[in-house]
């Protein structure tokens, strides 16, 4: 007798495995988080405590990127699981995102306007949480719209997901930490970030190195968190950038709608004012994500090093520029820290016009960029149709095969593998997570 023998495992089975059952269990926890924050926003609520913008919409944008993102990796952690297709990724038109974008800050502008910021809380919540998605959801559509098909659907939602919790907590904390250090490092004890002393050289120096320095350290960092885990799985820059892209804007999403909500009654200017936070975030987390792509993966390809470390260092130069570039035109020309325009009763100074101008630069970085990796995949997929595999001859010109009828076949009809090839040739299938 002889005992049946397993084939071993295909290369990156056990990996994606592994994968697959740490997503089940990250996701289950994040719902069961999830759950208990909207509980404790019911509690504030009733006990009539709900009525404070920034309690509830951090209590509410929590809840909602827990419950969403557990939810929707819950589903697809149990598919890769089961080694199911994942489709690709796919959003709405990018001009229908960008008239709900329009159509809801145009809302809330209007209520300022009209001096009716406020209103009931339960209608100008989903204002403030949709203020800071929509727009972010309308940045990643250029994106996906420039590259189109690069990413399956579970691997764009772990990116969503894990750049709107898990980027956002360990950032914060981080960053949390290091401004503890540099406070006691520099005998600063407190530092006004909202309205800050730009005429103590102390302070505009510890500003700079938390805004310019540590942030981008920090966060640029963070948010590679699921580029880190998918990129063995990873195959093409485009998809190397696609992933970064959706962490960042994942990211955008959750600190824009807290920083909405801290303004409270003046929430509609955080709100036009970061509208272009998820270029500043997906740009740059797409720019670190293919240069980790092009150092770990492109081993051999021409000015390896130069692109991978050119691409970081974009990303995080990029994140030092917008954060620190506003302090440093308000220090250097004194005169514009009491400039305003007043717009309809909203006070736009010197720094919303600078974000302004680099969301324009930052937006043509992203069609350049993409349009470069748009044209380098289709000149690689043409040279690879024009050269044969390793070890065969061309393929002979296409001529209708025979039909072979076996004893217990009908006749007609020709024999076919238990799985199709798509299902096993797709990016989301077989051993690749």
């Amino acid at each position: 007798m002889y005992l049946p023998i397993s084939p071993p495992p295909a290369p990156g089975a056990t990996y994606h495995k592994v994968l697959s059952i740490l997503t089940i269990i990250a996701c289950s926890l994040l719902i069961l988080g999830g759950l208990f924050i909207l509980g404790v926003l019911a509690l504030l609520v009733r006990e009539g405590e709900g009525q404070d913008l920034t309690i509830v919409n951090l209590l509410a944008m929590s809840a909602l990127a827990a419950l969403a993102g557990g939810i929707g990796g819950l589903y697809h952690g149990i598919r890769a699981l089961m080694h199911r297709v994942s489709a690709p990724f796919s959003l709405p038109s990018f001009w229908l995102l960008l008239a709900a974008s329009v159509v809801i800050l145009g809302t809330g502008f209007v209520l300022f306007a009209s001096h009716q910021p406020g209103g009931s809380l339960a209608l100008i919540e989903p204002l403030v949480l949709l203020g800071g998605i929509i727009p972010a959801f309308t940045i990643l559509a250029v994106g996906l719209q420039q590259l189109g098909a690069s990413v399956s659907w579970r691997r764009a939602w772990m990116a969503l997901t894990t750049g709107a919790t898990l980027s956002v907590a360990a950032g914060s904390l981080l960053e949390l930490l290091l401004a503890l250090l540099l406070g006691a490092a520099t005998n600063i004890n407190s530092l006004n970030m909202t309205n800050p002393n730009l005429n103590s050289p102390s302070a505009v120096i510890s500003i700079l190195i938390l805004a310019a320095v540590i942030a981008p350290l920090v966060e640029e960092t963070t948010k590679q968190i699921s580029g880190f885990f998918l990129l063995p799985r990873i195959n093409s820059p485009q998809e190397a950038f696609m992933i970064g892209f959706a962490s960042g804007v994942g990211f955008a999403m959750v600190e824009t709608s807290a920083y909405i909500g801290m303004a409270q009654a003046d929430w509609i200017a955080i709100a036009i004012e970061r509208a272009g936070a998820g270029l500043v975030h997906g740009v740059g987390a797409a720019m670190a994500g293919l240069g980790w792509y092009y150092l770990i993966k492109e081993k051999g390809m021409q000015r390896q090093w130069a692109r991978g470390f050119g691409c970081l260092a974009y990303a995080y130069g990029q994140h030092a520029v917008f954060n620190g570039g506003g302090v440093l035109l308000l220090v250097l020309f004194p005169s514009l820290q009491s400039w305003r325009i007043d717009f309809f009763g909203l006070s736009l100074d010197a720094t919303v016009f600078f974000a302004f101008a680099l969301y324009i630069i930052i937006a043509v970085v992203l069609l350049v960029v993409t349009d470069e990796l748009r044209r380098s995949a289709s000149l690689a997929a043409s040279k690879a149709s024009d050269i044969p595999a390793a070890g065969r001859p061309m393929a002979a010109p296409f001529t209708a095969p025979e039909t072979h009828v076996t004893e217990n076949q009908p006749a007609g009809k020709t024999p076919t593998d238990t799985f199709s090839s798509r299902e096993w040739d797709s990016t989301e299938s077989g051993t690749r997570s």
